[in-house]
């Protein structure tokens, strides 16, 4: 029998038994399940807590107290220091007051989870900028512009929206792509208008009103990475104990020999921020043991439930054997029935906990898992139901179609 057409008719037969069909599919979904949201809890590592595993954050005590030249000469005199472990390119976040109600901000667009209050997952309608001359507004922000008869009209920024910037031939157009939580930044309840948009955005934007990148402009925040050793895991880059030490190394001398000098490197608040090393270290540890805890049940529970649709099929296998099959054929159909449900528990199982995820976040996109989180979660479910395959795959075809028979 043909390669699709044993595949096609197997597939046919995993949803066709319905009780050991359903049975199999929320098996499947449960693990699913389980298995992305720890696959998402180890993915923070490279996302929400990106900096708080692998460097600290500073920020301004207070508006305007921190200059782009004080936030410069803080950055070289960090990258000439002498440490026992390599800075990572460290990040300024700076901002510029360009009239009385229109300010922009700065972000680098190649690391969007660096700051830990301007990353996605602030993100409340649209997405975060992927690309020169996308922006991002706090949410509420309203555009304000005179009508011919003197009257002022104001409309709410919405996804979408552009704004040029011009002087004589010269502009600059930006798209706000996303609406963001506000919280963390100080004066934007006000009537202004804010623009979040990337580095390079930032610059030509500058240029048009004729102000220089360091002298007028302000350091709103700094993150400050340090290049890990990293624990060698396939697909989560997880920092190792040395790395926490690092960290908090950096810390200390960043809190000691930096921020006391107001007048060099500007005014910033006096502690940096990252979390102690217990704590990484506990959380690393609970993240690491349930992980491993739940895919090592997981993979039990399909290799039984795949023993017991092997000694149900034992007559089926036999009468296949009997026909002529060949060992590779009942093999694949084995296969074919046990992955066919994995796949449809799993689309199951996670289409209901993303569901889940957005009703308990009042539909707020950016509690969604990433889509990276989703092929590793499959890639782990399809491999640990690989062993156990084999297993009972191998089993099965040990049967004796004359025993069968004889005993029926």
């Amino acid at each position: 029998m043909g390669f699709f057409r044993i595949i096609s008719r197997s597939s046919k037969f995993a949803v066709r038994v319905k009780k050991r069909f359903i049975l199999l599919l929320l098996i499947y979904a449960i693990i699913a399940g389980f298995v992305g949201a720890l696959v998402d809890d180890l993915d923070s590592y490279q996302t929400s807590d990106l900096l708080d595993q692998r460097g600290v954050y500073i920020e301004q005590a207070e508006e305007f107290s921190v200059t782009g030249t004080q936030g410069s000469a803080l950055v070289s005199a960090l990258n000439s220091a002498t440490l026992g472990y390599s800075l990572d390119d460290i990040q300024m976040y700076k901002y510029a007051q360009l009239d009385n109600q229109l300010r922009i901000y700065s972000f680098d667009l190649s690391r969007p989870w660096l700051h830990p209050n301007l990353n996605p997952d602030i993100v409340k309608t649209g997405s975060f900028p992927s690309s020169v001359g996308e922006a991002l507004v706090p949410m509420g922000d309203i555009q304000k512009r005179n009508s011919t008869n003197g009257a002022v009209i104001e409309s709410t920024i919405a996804v979408g929206s552009e704004f040029t910037f011009t002087t004589g031939a010269n502009e600059v157009t930006i798209r706000v792509s996303g609406i963001m939580d506000p919280s963390d930044y100080v004066g934007s309840e006000n009537d202004d208008l804010w623009f979040f948009v990337d580095d390079s955005t930032f610059n030509d934007i500058l240029a048009l009103y004729g102000l220089d990148p360091e002298a007028d402009t302000f350091v709103h925040s700094m993150a400050i990475p340090i290049v890990i050793e990293g624990s060698g895991i396939p697909l989560f880059d997880i920092p190792t104990d040395k790395d926490y030490e690092n960290v908090a190394d950096l810390e200390q001398t960043i809190q000691q020999d930096y921020l006391p000098d107001d007048v060099t490197y500007g005014n910033f608040n006096k502690n940096a921020e990252t979390s102690p090393i217990d704590v990484k270290q506990k959380n690393r540890l609970q993240s690491l043991l349930t992980f491993v805890v739940a895919v090592g049940f997981g993979a039990l529970f399909v290799f039984l439930f795949g023993m017991l649709i092997a000694k149900f099929r034992k007559r089926e296998i036999a009468i296949l054997k009997a026909m002529g099959y060949t060992r590779g054929s009942i093999q694949l159909s084995l296969v074919t029935e046990i992955f066919t449900d994995a796949i449809i528990g799993f689309t199951v199982g996670m289409g209901l906990i993303q569901l889940a995820l957005l009703y308990m976040s009042d539909f707020e996109p950016s509690t969604l898992f990433r889509p990276v989180s989703v092929w590793i979660s499959f890639l782990i479910v399809v491999l640990m139901s690989l062993p156990g395959t084999f297993i009972i795959t191998w089993r099965s075809l040990g049967v004796s179609p004359m025993t069968i028979f004889r005993d029926k």
